[in-house]
């Protein structure tokens, strides 16, 4: 369990660098406020 626990904690943490990069980006992009995305 312990390796499982392991693997969803990286995938979490990973989608959450590609979440704030994809916001970062589209902020920089478009000028979307933080705010105003969904």
């Amino acid at each position: 369990m312990s390796v499982q626990r392991i693997i969803v904690s990286d995938r979490v943490a990973f989608h959450n660098i590609v979440t704030q990069f994809y916001y970062g980006y589209s902020k920089l992009s478009y000028g979307i406020k933080p705010d105003s995305v969904p």
